[in-house]
């Protein structure tokens, strides 16, 4: 049981577009490795093209996808992470979940962790809701 959404990431001063996957067991977040402007700038349609060869060829693949618990998720899980560098990963019992005005925030003693994606934000509440997780 799993749930993939995009939006906003941030953690700690890491920020930026990217996904937010939710576990049974735990939160991660990722967030693009080079959005399209960064893209652009590194070299135009050669460096867009680049950079989406790199992504779909699986050169730019982190360690994260050889995680144990994304490796149960399956393969069409792992495709849509292409292309990300992850963020954090949280322990969802370790965690205080709170709603914030564009999405929510899961808060660690070392680390704060915030998802904005409006769209997206009563799929992740029912989401929670199915886990048991209370939603402050």
């Amino acid at each position: 049981m799993h749930l993939i959404v995009s939006g906003v990431v941030r953690a700690g001063r890491d920020y930026g577009q990217g996904k937010l996957l939710l576990t049974s067991r735990s939160v991660f977040l990722f967030r693009s490795v080079l959005g399209v402007a960064q893209e652009a700038i590194l070299g135009g349609l050669l460096g867009f093209l680049l950079s989406r060869w790199l992504t779909r060829s699986g050169r730019n693949q982190s360690a994260i996808l050889e995680d144990n618990e994304i490796a149960e998720l399956g393969d069409p899980v792992r495709r849509q992470l292409r292309g990300l560098k992850l963020l954090a990963k949280v322990p969802l019992d370790s965690c205080a979940i709170k709603r914030t005005l564009l999405g929510f925030s899961f808060d660690t003693p070392q680390l704060e962790i915030r998802y904005n994606g409006l769209v997206h934000k009563k799929k992740v509440a029912g989401f929670l809701l199915g886990l048991g997780r209370p939603v402050a």
